[in-house]
């Protein structure tokens, strides 16, 4: 988990830094072009641990069984963009788009961790039961250690 981490921010250390260089390579010297890609990612760049943790929550959340929160986490999430990018285009033009999908990135992120925090607090309905309605022989902290 660590290595995914420091790998996230290498990569986002060098969109922020280096963005327009590495654009410039897949683009080509189109300067508009260059710019309002590198305008996405420069607004992406700053919620994607916000998208980390909701993928990260969300996973604990779906591998103790609470599978319902994916369908929930990212019908908010497409809908959010869907609704920003229609609203916020004709406004902002294409930088709508890195507007909408950071929101939507916020939403899901939201609803994710309260769901994991509500859930949490009561162990028994983190992790599923087994038929004699004992918890299974894991605890919360022996999951967070295998993840982390």
């Amino acid at each position: 988990m660590q290595k995914n981490s420091e790998q996230t921010f290498a990569s986002n250390a060098c969109m922020l830094l280096f963005g327009e260089n590495i654009i410039g390579l897949i683009v080509g010297s189109d300067v508009q072009a260059v710019a309002s890609r590198n305008s996405y990612f420069t607004v992406c760049a700053w919620f994607y641990p916000l998208m980390a943790i909701m993928y990260c929550l969300a996973g604990v959340l779906e591998g103790a069984g609470d599978t319902i929160i994916a369908a929930v986490h990212s019908a908010a999430s497409i809908i959010t963009r869907l609704a920003l990018t229609l609203i916020l285009a004709p406004t902002i033009g294409f930088l709508a788009v890195a507007v909408s999908v950071s929101a939507g990135w916020g939403v899901a992120a939201a609803i994710v961790c309260a769901r994991y925090f509500r859930v949490h607090g009561n162990q028994s309905s983190l992790f599923p039961r087994q038929r004699t309605g004992k918890p299974f022989p894991w605890s919360r902290i022996d999951a967070i250690n295998i993840i982390g």
